[in-house]
């Protein structure tokens, strides 16, 4: 029986060549470990009409850290305790650190992006774009749809929602600029696209509601009537009852 020489001299190259990839790896990593760093490159992605955040504001957060980290070397740095410590900044979504084989600190931040600005007698906020307030910033200040009125913590979700609603919605090009709610609860909107009000009542039947406004809207505008309109309401089933400016 002839001994299968051929098989096993490949079989115990490919092992060699496995045994060597992973020591040259972890070579790799340890020497990238061991290099000191060079410097810190950040990296912030915000929306270009919504800089809430500068690089300075994160500085600062990283030298409680120690930061720029001269002298040290990578190992030297907790990355993840460095990643939560500018999680804690209130307009700061997620942060990645990492380093390069130049000895490079990339950190890499994402801000939270403000959805509505929501006003109230001792108070203003944002939401973000899951619906949980965030402050506003001194850098900036966002175009976004207004919440305000009789607010507590419902009627601001439910305001949110209906804002996010008609974002999106082809009854309502450009969204809502603003959105109010009296005691008792009923909703009042100012469309983007014709300067009216629009009384929206309870924050139920959405889809509803925007097709016989889609269908209103389309007839006003052929009468020619779109910008005399000076009401909207939409409250009750089936109807929509507007007024003119007179």
């Amino acid at each position: 029986m002839n001994f299968p020489w051929k098989k096993a001299l490949l079989t115990g190259l490919l092992g060699a060549l496995t045994v060597v990839l992973f020591a040259g790896a972890a070579l790799g990593v340890q020497h990238q470990s061991n290099r000191k760093i060079a410097g810190i490159h950040w990296m912030l992605e915000q929306p270009a009409d919504q800089p809430l955040l500068a690089e300075q504001d994160l500085r600062q957060l990283a030298a409680k850290m120690g930061a720029p980290f001269s002298g040290k070397i990578r190992k030297e740095i907790n990355i993840r305790l460095l990643e939560e410590t500018l999680e804690t900044h209130p307009l700061v979504e997620k942060a990645e650190v990492f380093s390069t084989w130049d000895g490079t600190l990339h950190v890499r931040i994402q801000q939270k992006i403000a959805k509505v600005r929501v006003i109230q007698i001792d108070k203003s906020f944002y939401l973000d774009t899951k619906g949980h307030a965030m402050p506003l910033s001194k850098r900036a200040t966002a175009a976004v749809p207004v919440l305000t009125g009789d607010l507590d913590s419902a009627r601001i979700q439910q305001g949110f929602r209906l804002l996010e609603a008609a974002a999106t919605h082809s009854t309502f090009p450009g969204g809502w600029t603003g959105l109010e709610v009296d005691r008792l609860g009923t909703f009042t909107a100012y469309p983007a696209f014709a300067p009216h009000a629009l009384v929206w009542g309870r924050p139920l039947r959405f889809d509803d509601k925007a097709h016989r406004l889609s269908v209103f809207y389309t007839y006003m505008t052929q009468a020619g009537l779109l910008d005399s309109l000076s009401q909207v309401n939409v409250r009750f089933n089936g109807q929509v009852v507007y007024s003119l400016h007179e």
